[in-house]
Formats: C-alpha cells, sequence, structure tokens
C-alpha cells in the first residue's frame, strides 16, 4: 500500500516524445519495455566526435525552491548517468552508474556549477535493468531538468567530451517536482502538467480487525524510512492506544532528539539514523515490553503496559502533525508478545 501526499509533475511529456536536447546527441523512440510494461521508451544517444556539454536532454523550466528530479534509465551501451537541473552556467547533478551488474552503490556522487545547492540523491532498482534515479538541490539555472552521459565515473558536472558515438541509454517517465526534497511515485504526463490528490487509506473496523488484533499483548516488525525533513516532533511509525494519549504505545521518531523511541508507559529508546532505512520491532505485554533496532536489543520489563488499547494506527498518531512523513516498506503484526531474542534476530 503506497499512501503519498498530493504531488505534481511538471515535465509535461514524460515519456519525452517531444523534448529538447543539446547538439552532439541525438533521440529515438525504442520498443525496449518500460518499467509500466509498456513496449515504449526513448534511447539517447551520442553523436562520435562532437566535444557538447554532457550529452543530454533538457526540459527547459526555471525555480527559486527546493527542486526535485527524477527518471527510469536503462544501460544500452554506456553505464555513467548524471540527472540534475540547470545548465552549463548554473545547475546541480548527481552520477549514476547504471550497470545491470553493480551490487553495491550505484550513486558515485554529486556535483554542481555556478549557483547550486545539493540536498540530496538516490536511486531505486527495477526489473529488467531499469533504475530510477533522482537529485534534489537547488540553482539559478534555467535549462530545466537535465539528463546525460557522463564520460566516467567520477565526473559529476554537466562537461563538454568527445563521445565515441556508440554511447547509449534508454530513458523513460522523466519527472520534475517543485518546493519538495523527495521524489514521489512516478506522474505521467502527456501534452500538460499532471497532478496526483493525496491518498487516503482506509480502515479497518469490527470482527474483521478484532479477529486478529489482541488489546494485551503483540509484536510489530516494521521496515521504514523517516526522512529528516519531518516537521513535527513525533514521526509515528505506528501507535496502539485507546483512542486517547492517556494509554498509547508507539514507535515514534523524536526530531529533536534524533532518537526512534517506544513511547507512552514504556519509555524505550535507541538513537537512530534518520533518512535511512531502519528495521525496527517492539513487543508489548502487560509490564514487559522491549524494542530491538538493526539487531540491537533494549527493553524494560518493569514498565506499565495498560492493555486496553483498542486502536492501532499506522504512519501517524491521534494527533494530525504526527505522521511518519516517509515510507514503511514493510509491516507485520503478530498477535503475542515474541521473545527478546527473536526481536534481536528478525531485526537484523
Amino acid at each position: 500500500m503506497l499512501l503519498e501526499e498530493q504531488r505534481t509533475n511538471l515535465v509535461t511529456d514524460s515519456s519525452l516524445t517531444t523534448i529538447g536536447f543539446t547538439a552532439g546527441v541525438s533521440i529515438s523512440s525504442t520498443t525496449e519495455t518500460n518499467p509500466e510494461g509498456i513496449d515504449f521508451c526513448r534511447r539517447l544517444l551520442s553523436d562520435a566526435g562532437t566535444n557538447t556539454n554532457g550529452h543530454r536532454i533538457l526540459v527547459t523550466a526555471s525555480s527559486v525552491n527546493n527542486i526535485t528530479v527524477s527518471a527510469f534509465v536503462k544501460k544500452d551501451t554506456h553505464r555513467y548517468v548524471y540527472i540534475g537541473f540547470g545548465g552549463t552556467g548554473n545547475s546541480f547533478t548527481a552520477l549514476f552508474d547504471i550497470d545491470p551488474t553493480v551490487t553495491g552503490d550505484r550513486l558515485l556522487g554529486q556535483g554542481g556549477l555556478g549557483t547550486h545547492t545539493n540536498i540530496n540523491a538516490g536511486y531505486q532498482n527495477f526489473p529488467n535493468g531499469w533504475v530510477r534515479i533522482w537529485a534534489v538541490g537547488t540553482t539559478s539555472g534555467t535549462d530545466g531538468t537535465t539528463i546525460g552521459l557522463s564520460p566516467n565515473d567520477s565526473t559529476y558536472n554537466i562537461t563538454n567530451w568527445n563521445a565515441a558515438g556508440t554511447e547509449a541509454i534508454f530513458i523513460h517517465g522523466v519527472q520534475y517536482e517543485d518546493n519538495v526534497t523527495f521524489p514521489s511515485s512516478y506522474i505521467p504526463t502527456f501534452g500538460s502538467a499532471a497532478t496526483r490528490a493525496a491518498d487516503v487509506s482506509s480502515s479497518i473496523s469490527g470482527t474483521s480487525f478484532s479477529s486478529w488484533y489482541r488489546q494485551d499483548e503483540g509484536t510489530v516488525f516494521v521496515n521504514q524510512t523517516s526522512l529528516s525533513t519531518v516537521p513535527q516532533d513525533f514521526a509515528t511509525v505506528c501507535q496502539f492506544n485507546d483512542t486517547t494519549l492517556t494509554n498509547v504505545l508507539w514507535l515514534r521518531k523524536r526530531s529533536g532528539f534524533s532518537q526512534w523511541t517506544v513511547g507512552g508507559e514504556s519509555g524505550l529508546f535507541m538513537n537512530r539514523t534518520i533518512n535511512q532505512p531502519s528495521v525496527l520491532s517492539v513487543a508489548y505485554k502487560t509490564d514487559d515490553a522491549a524494542f530491538a533496532a538493526e539487531g540491537t536489543l533494549t527493553g524494560d520489563n518493569s514498565c506499565t503496559i495498560d492493555p486496553n488499547k483498542v486502536e492501532v494506527l499506522i504512519g501517524g498518531g491521534t494527533s494530525s502533525t504526527t505522521y511518519i512523513n516517509g515510507t514503511i516498506r514493510r509491516l507485520v503484526y503478530w498477535g503475542q508478545r515474541l521473545p527478546d531474542s527473536t526481536l534481536s534476530t528478525i531485526t537484523q
């Protein structure tokens, strides 16, 4: 289940059938299957012997805000690809190695030209050799979204270089989101900018809920990422309560202290790294709770746990300002208090 805030893709033609590009590169359509499962994408091919600025495409735009750009790319004959925003005077970029054999970190580094800041960058591997790459920053450059071929694994900026004329990659699903610091899922566009409305989750109640949920004990495992830009002090992954904050057990991040805490009665906490994936588990039972993260366990068997927790909230708490502002890759619930050794094992 993917729940996201409202977002807009400002690239008006995300499949790149009508785009601008620099001298020294050609664009063509291919029947390579794209990440949407359609036999269509665009191929970017360098021209031989042309000393040009980055052998790149560009989707002209400008912004004074934080800018997030993303795209799906796949190796054809070339492995070093950058994505960014701006131009040869002012721009921010991030460089990636998209070779299918890479098993480590594909992000090689971030760079820029002129007036710019680098905020973040990352990637996600997709089937069939596709990689979604993204970069976040600010710049006064006006060339807009730019994706191009880098000559090697250490040139992080848009630069002039002579290509052999055989360097090529596949591209699909270009996205530019303004005034945000992380990418949302792909929003296709067909001639104009498109907006995806905020997602709203449903609720489970009655016997559909009580048939598997226990008020007196339980265990939760979660693989999640909470962003460093969380605006509130209690970024809640999940919360067990009696519909009020009087009797509550929550798995949350205290932004002021950069800690993950199992709050309420238990008072268990440990320092965690925000804006990075984290594997966590909390187990509770009357007067018996424990918390584990990446295999490390902490617990306090003397803490008072009231069993009357009739509600479970995922991705936020009872307050509208305690949402996670991140992603939950996996969440598992057991209707029993698993042993401490199990908590350590499942979070390793």
